[in-house]
């Protein structure tokens, strides 16, 4: 049974940037070749989100048949009780947040594989929960996260490609949801991938399709209708 969690709400709604697939592209390589690019990359091909992402198990990637497992959301709060900010891990935003994706990139999947379970912190060896971590291998901090891994490679980016926007990270979720759609994969799929329970979310999503991919899209309909 997953747990559901509390989020918090924003009632400001802004306007999500995405990249092209060219764009994508260019990011993805530049996510291969940097140190800590992992799990960028990972959130780029799977479009989950940064709770979920910082939430992972070693336990939740099954290599052998190349799935990621959602079970968990990694969130902090303070607690009034303890008098500090704590995490939680054990529960995701609603039950259709569950799921399995599959990993379709070889590389990022042997680069997964590849990790240690196990780091070296001070003089003592400290065996990993979570497959992001924070260097003293405890729950990653989502805000550290952003400040000393995505923030650093996304200003990276923009200095080699000034042309392309700087993204947040939920914004990576839109961007893989939009080229999902763009392949052509069915809408009601893109949902199931991102956990969402109906297609209600996924109208936003149709906003950043560009009219080439609406062009080529009714192309191959009438194609297949001449058939």
């Amino acid at each position: 049974m997953v747990k559901s969690l509390r989020m918090p709400k924003y009632e400001t709604v802004t306007e999500k940037h995405t990249f092209t697939q060219e764009q994508y592209d260019q990011v993805y390589a530049m996510a291969k070749a940097c140190e800590n690019g992992l799990s960028i990359m990972l959130a780029m091909e799977t479009g989950i989100s940064r709770s979920e992402l910082l939430g992972l198990r070693w336990e939740d990637v099954d290599t052998d048949h190349a799935l990621l497992h959602i079970n968990q959301g990694l969130v902090f709060y303070h607690s009034e009780d303890q008098g500090k900010w704590v995490s939680e891990s054990n529960g995701l935003k609603n039950k259709y947040r569950q799921r399995s994706i599959p990993l379709m990139d070889q590389e990022l999947l042997n680069r997964l594989k590849a990790l240690p379970q196990e780091i070296v912190v001070g003089k003592r060896t400290v065996k990993t929960e979570y497959i992001f971590h924070s260097p003293e291998g405890k729950p990653y901090q989502p805000n550290n996260w952003v400040n000393r891994v995505y923030k650093p490679f996304m200003e990276a980016v923009c200095a080699e490609y000034p042309d392309i926007p700087k993204l947040s990270v939920h914004e990576l979720r839109h961007t893989r949801a939009t080229l999902w759609i763009a392949l052509g994969i069915d809408p009601y799929m893109v949902a199931r991938l991102l956990g969402h329970s109906d297609l209600k979310m996924l109208t936003r999503i149709y906003d950043h399709t560009s009219p080439e991919t609406l062009k080529k899209t009714l192309k191959t309909a009438q194609a297949g209708d001449a058939q």
